[in-house]
Protein backbone atom coordinates (compact mmCIF):
# COMPACT_ATOMS: atom_id res chain seq x y z
CA UNK A 1 0.00 0.00 0.00
CA UNK A 2 1.39 3.78 -1.04
CA UNK A 3 1.18 6.43 1.76
CA UNK A 4 -1.04 8.50 1.54
CA UNK A 5 1.51 11.06 2.64
CA UNK A 6 4.06 12.48 0.78
CA UNK A 7 8.16 12.93 1.48
CA UNK A 8 7.44 16.41 2.20
CA UNK A 9 5.14 15.38 4.76
CA UNK A 10 5.40 16.47 8.91
CA UNK A 11 2.05 15.27 9.50
CA UNK A 12 2.41 11.67 10.49
CA UNK A 13 4.51 12.94 13.18
CA UNK A 14 2.58 15.55 14.02
CA UNK A 15 -0.15 14.05 16.00
CA UNK A 16 -2.34 17.03 16.67
CA UNK A 17 -6.11 17.80 16.76
CA UNK A 18 -7.16 20.38 15.10
CA UNK A 19 -9.50 21.16 17.30
CA UNK A 20 -7.00 22.65 19.98
CA UNK A 21 -6.14 26.17 20.37
CA UNK A 22 -3.82 27.49 18.09
CA UNK A 23 -4.78 24.79 15.15
CA UNK A 24 -7.44 25.53 12.13
CA UNK A 25 -8.71 24.40 8.83
CA UNK A 26 -9.52 26.98 6.04
CA UNK A 27 -11.29 25.61 2.58
CA UNK A 28 -9.88 27.21 -1.25
CA UNK A 29 -11.57 26.81 -4.07
CA UNK A 30 -9.43 25.73 -7.35
CA UNK A 31 -7.20 28.73 -8.57
CA UNK A 32 -7.55 30.78 -4.64
CA UNK A 33 -4.50 31.79 -3.55
CA UNK A 34 -3.52 30.74 -0.02
CA UNK A 35 -0.93 33.04 0.40
CA UNK A 36 0.75 35.38 -1.49
CA UNK A 37 5.16 36.11 -2.18
CA UNK A 38 6.24 38.79 0.23
CA UNK A 39 3.39 38.70 2.75
CA UNK A 40 4.34 37.97 6.33
CA UNK A 41 3.95 34.05 7.49
CA UNK A 42 2.41 34.01 11.32
CA UNK A 43 2.23 29.86 11.09
CA UNK A 44 2.25 26.03 8.99
CA UNK A 45 0.55 25.68 5.99
CA UNK A 46 -0.28 21.80 5.52
CA UNK A 47 -2.47 20.37 2.53
CA UNK A 48 -5.03 18.52 4.42
CA UNK A 49 -7.03 17.29 1.23
CA UNK A 50 -6.35 18.38 -1.98
CA UNK A 51 -3.11 19.98 -3.88
CA UNK A 52 -1.14 23.09 -4.16
CA UNK A 53 1.14 24.62 -6.47
CA UNK A 54 4.07 26.45 -5.30
CA UNK A 55 5.12 29.42 -7.60
CA UNK A 56 7.68 32.88 -7.84
CA UNK A 57 7.41 35.34 -9.57
CA UNK A 58 10.46 36.86 -11.12
CA UNK A 59 11.56 40.91 -11.35
CA UNK A 60 10.07 40.37 -15.12
CA UNK A 61 7.00 38.95 -14.09
CA UNK A 62 7.84 35.33 -15.01
CA UNK A 63 6.08 32.88 -13.20
CA UNK A 64 7.74 29.45 -12.12
CA UNK A 65 6.37 26.97 -10.85
CA UNK A 66 8.93 25.35 -8.12
CA UNK A 67 7.02 22.69 -6.40
CA UNK A 68 3.87 20.63 -7.10
CA UNK A 69 2.30 20.00 -3.31
CA UNK A 70 0.07 17.15 -2.28
CA UNK A 71 -1.63 15.80 0.98
CA UNK A 72 0.10 15.60 4.07
CA UNK A 73 2.68 18.36 2.56
CA UNK A 74 4.06 21.26 4.93
CA UNK A 75 4.08 24.45 2.47
CA UNK A 76 5.86 26.96 4.24
CA UNK A 77 8.93 25.30 6.03
CA UNK A 78 11.69 27.69 4.33
CA UNK A 79 9.60 30.16 5.41
CA UNK A 80 9.40 28.75 8.86
CA UNK A 81 13.13 27.65 9.46
CA UNK A 82 14.27 31.31 8.83
CA UNK A 83 11.11 33.47 10.04
CA UNK A 84 11.05 35.55 6.73
CA UNK A 85 8.48 36.75 4.32
CA UNK A 86 6.85 34.31 2.43
CA UNK A 87 9.16 33.93 -0.58
CA UNK A 88 6.58 32.14 -2.98
CA UNK A 89 3.04 32.49 -3.96
CA UNK A 90 0.36 29.19 -2.99
CA UNK A 91 -2.12 28.58 -5.05
CA UNK A 92 -5.21 25.55 -5.08
CA UNK A 93 -4.74 23.37 -8.04
CA UNK A 94 -8.46 21.85 -6.96
CA UNK A 95 -10.18 22.28 -4.11
CA UNK A 96 -8.26 22.32 -1.28
CA UNK A 97 -8.33 21.94 2.52
CA UNK A 98 -5.68 23.35 3.98
CA UNK A 99 -4.47 23.17 8.14
CA UNK A 100 -3.15 25.84 9.83
CA UNK A 101 -1.03 25.84 12.89
CA UNK A 102 0.11 29.17 14.83
CA UNK A 103 3.75 30.25 14.57
CA UNK A 104 4.39 29.92 18.55
CA UNK A 105 2.29 26.38 18.69
CA UNK A 106 4.42 24.96 15.46
CA UNK A 107 7.68 26.03 17.12
CA UNK A 108 7.02 24.80 20.48
CA UNK A 109 6.35 20.97 18.67
CA UNK A 110 9.81 21.59 17.03
CA UNK A 111 11.31 22.35 20.35
CA UNK A 112 9.65 19.67 22.28
CA UNK A 113 10.00 16.67 19.89
CA UNK A 114 12.83 15.22 18.75
CA UNK A 115 10.87 13.09 16.11
CA UNK A 116 9.15 16.19 14.64
CA UNK A 117 12.38 18.55 14.47
CA UNK A 118 14.43 15.62 13.08
CA UNK A 119 11.97 14.93 10.04
CA UNK A 120 11.59 19.36 9.87
CA UNK A 121 15.64 19.06 9.16
CA UNK A 122 15.03 16.32 6.47
CA UNK A 123 12.80 17.91 4.43
CA UNK A 124 14.64 21.32 4.75
CA UNK A 125 17.56 19.27 3.58
CA UNK A 126 15.03 17.60 0.83
CA UNK A 127 14.43 21.04 -0.25
CA UNK A 128 17.57 22.30 -0.83
CA UNK A 129 18.39 18.68 -2.65
CA UNK A 130 15.73 19.12 -5.08
CA UNK A 131 16.34 23.26 -5.83
CA UNK A 132 20.24 22.08 -6.77
CA UNK A 133 18.63 19.67 -8.60
CA UNK A 134 16.40 21.67 -10.70
CA UNK A 135 18.81 24.56 -11.45
CA UNK A 136 21.38 22.03 -13.00
CA UNK A 137 18.22 20.46 -15.12
CA UNK A 138 17.59 23.79 -16.11
CA UNK A 139 21.12 25.06 -17.09
CA UNK A 140 22.03 22.09 -18.86
CA UNK A 141 18.93 19.90 -19.67
CA UNK A 142 17.06 20.41 -23.13
CA UNK A 143 13.37 20.98 -22.48
CA UNK A 144 11.90 18.03 -23.88
CA UNK A 145 14.32 16.15 -21.61
CA UNK A 146 13.14 18.56 -18.93
CA UNK A 147 9.38 18.03 -19.89
CA UNK A 148 9.63 14.47 -19.44
CA UNK A 149 11.47 15.07 -16.05
CA UNK A 150 8.48 17.36 -15.17
CA UNK A 151 5.53 14.36 -16.60
CA UNK A 152 8.29 11.66 -14.42
CA UNK A 153 7.92 13.98 -10.83
CA UNK A 154 3.98 14.71 -11.14
CA UNK A 155 3.32 10.96 -12.06
CA UNK A 156 5.20 10.21 -8.61
CA UNK A 157 3.83 13.02 -6.91
CA UNK A 158 0.04 12.31 -7.55
CA UNK A 159 0.88 8.60 -7.01
CA UNK A 160 2.05 8.66 -3.51
CA UNK A 161 -1.19 10.12 -2.05
CA UNK A 162 -3.39 7.13 -4.02
CA UNK A 163 -3.82 3.76 -2.40
CA UNK A 164 -4.35 2.43 -6.33
CA UNK A 165 -1.74 3.32 -8.79
CA UNK A 166 -2.96 5.27 -11.21
CA UNK A 167 -1.48 6.31 -14.97
CA UNK A 168 -3.14 9.85 -15.01
CA UNK A 169 -3.34 13.07 -13.64
CA UNK A 170 -4.17 17.03 -14.10
CA UNK A 171 -2.13 19.84 -15.12
CA UNK A 172 -2.93 22.58 -17.65
CA UNK A 173 -0.61 23.61 -20.15
CA UNK A 174 0.22 26.35 -18.32
CA UNK A 175 1.55 25.50 -15.27
CA UNK A 176 3.02 22.48 -17.04
CA UNK A 177 5.07 25.45 -18.70
CA UNK A 178 5.56 27.21 -15.81
CA UNK A 179 6.39 23.75 -14.07
CA UNK A 180 9.12 22.77 -17.10
CA UNK A 181 10.34 26.47 -17.41
CA UNK A 182 9.29 26.84 -21.23
CA UNK A 183 7.05 28.42 -23.09
CA UNK A 184 3.60 26.75 -23.34
CA UNK A 185 3.43 26.53 -26.88
CA UNK A 186 7.00 24.47 -26.62
CA UNK A 187 4.81 22.66 -24.20
CA UNK A 188 2.12 21.51 -26.68
CA UNK A 189 4.55 20.59 -29.32
CA UNK A 190 6.61 18.44 -27.13
CA UNK A 191 3.84 16.96 -25.92
CA UNK A 192 2.48 16.06 -29.25
CA UNK A 193 6.06 14.42 -29.89
CA UNK A 194 5.36 12.18 -27.00
CA UNK A 195 1.95 11.24 -28.43
CA UNK A 196 3.44 10.12 -31.53
CA UNK A 197 6.29 8.66 -30.05
CA UNK A 198 3.23 6.58 -27.82
CA UNK A 199 5.05 7.97 -24.63
CA UNK A 200 2.18 9.81 -23.28
CA UNK A 201 -2.26 10.30 -24.47
CA UNK A 202 -3.91 13.26 -23.32
CA UNK A 203 -7.73 14.77 -23.12
CA UNK A 204 -7.58 18.38 -22.36
CA UNK A 205 -5.39 18.64 -18.74
CA UNK A 206 -5.80 14.91 -18.52
CA UNK A 207 -2.24 13.39 -19.45
CA UNK A 208 -2.06 9.59 -19.14
CA UNK A 209 1.53 8.22 -18.89
CA UNK A 210 1.57 4.88 -21.50
CA UNK A 211 5.65 4.18 -21.16
CA UNK A 212 6.88 5.30 -18.08
CA UNK A 213 10.29 3.68 -18.90
CA UNK A 214 10.08 5.16 -21.96
CA UNK A 215 10.29 8.45 -20.55
CA UNK A 216 12.99 7.58 -17.59
CA UNK A 217 15.18 6.89 -20.70
CA UNK A 218 14.54 9.75 -22.41
CA UNK A 219 15.12 11.72 -18.89
CA UNK A 220 18.45 9.54 -18.85
CA UNK A 221 19.71 10.29 -22.02
CA UNK A 222 20.80 14.00 -20.65
CA UNK A 223 21.94 12.70 -16.67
Amino acid sequence: MISTYSNYSLMPFLGINMDDKGFDEFKFKKDQLIYCQGSSSLGAYFVKKGSVKIRKTGSGGKEQIIRISIQGDLLNFTELAVNMKFNSTSQALEDTTIGFIEKQVFRKLINTQNKISEQFILLLSKELSDAETRIADMAYKPVKARLADALINLFNRYNQKNENLTDSFFISRKDLACYTGTAKETVNRLLSDFRNEKLISTTKSKINIIDFKGLIALSDLHN
